[in-house]
């Protein structure tokens, strides 16, 4: 379900494998304003692109301006359009 681990520069970082585990916008919301991280990576595929950005979209409100950095193939491959 997540992972929480520091690496050597002294920062925490909490992984959240919300898709593998079946976790609602709501039970995501709660980790993360529970970590209060001050970034947050997501990484998407194309097959998820549509859920990647509707959580995103939940999440926003919540997040208090926390930064967003996505990632993925196809975020690489169409800039533009995603």
């Amino acid at each position: 379900k997540k992972i929480n681990f520091s690496c050597d520069a002294g920062h925490e970082i909490q992984l959240i494998d919300a898709h593998n585990a079946h976790l609602s916008y709501e039970e995501i919301a709660e980790l993360v304003e529970s970590f209060q991280p001050d970034l947050i990576s997501v990484r998407t595929e194309t097959y998820h692109i549509h859920t990647t950005i509707a959580l995103l979209s939940f999440l926003k409100p919540r997040l208090g301006g926390i930064p967003v950095l996505a990632g993925g193939i196809s975020l690489s491959w169409y800039p533009h359009e995603t």
